[in-house]
């Protein structure tokens, strides 16, 4: 089963139906015990294209996380999300070239800028801490490093995570068709 899932900012995800019992070790290590006795088959989202899982399965950082089959819809009750894939975005954000981020701190110069996730209407108000993706440290109009926010999450009562357009061609540069992308860094495999 396959199928997409609603808009994650440019991010193509997709929802597959596995039954765990037949999953190899350390693939969903990010699930509890007790979430693994109660749940013996979940719908996973992932990046990663349907062609791709039939032949390679999945990876575990390629997994945005799980929900149970019988939950009615995806949202942040059902869903359990997956830190290999958080700690993955959250790398990548520091190598992302997001849109206006130079102009700012050329203009402003300011010593931090938090990197915040498109689902947050307006900015310029009070965010969420599960909203913040991280925290880019700036020194002399240059990006010098970017601290993660451990309580960022994909899915909040706010809705579903729009990943900023940096961080979405970061995956797709690294991923590439692998992920059902046009192009990437993979192709040549």
């Amino acid at each position: 089963m396959s199928s997409e899932v609603p808009d994650w900012g440019g991010l193509e995800v997709f929802k597959y139906k596995i039954d765990l019992t037949k999953v190899g070790p350390g693939v969903f290590s990010f699930l509890d015990e007790e979430y693994l006795k109660k749940n013996k088959e979940v719908i996973v989202l992932t990046f990663m294209s349907s062609g791709y899982v039939e032949q390679h399965g999945f990876s575990g950082e390629s997994i945005i996380g799980v929900m149970p089959v019988s939950a009615e819809r995806l949202d942040s009750e059902s869903f359990t999300q997956n830190s290999a894939f958080r700690v993955l975005v959250q790398s990548l954000a520091i190598r992302a070239d997001e849109p206006g981020l130079q102009d700012f701190i050329d203009r402003d110069k300011p010593e931090m800028v938090a990197a915040i996730d498109r689902r947050t209407v307006d900015v310029m108000s009070e965010v969420p801490s599960e909203d913040i993706i991280g925290v880019y440290k700036i020194t002399g109009k240059k990006i010098t490093n970017f601290e993660p926010n451990k309580h960022y999450k994909f899915i909040t009562g706010s809705g579903i995570a729009k990943l900023t357009p940096g961080i979405v061609e970061e995956l797709k540069q690294i991923y590439g068709s692998e992920a059902g992308f046009n192009k990437g860094k993979h192709d040549d495999k």
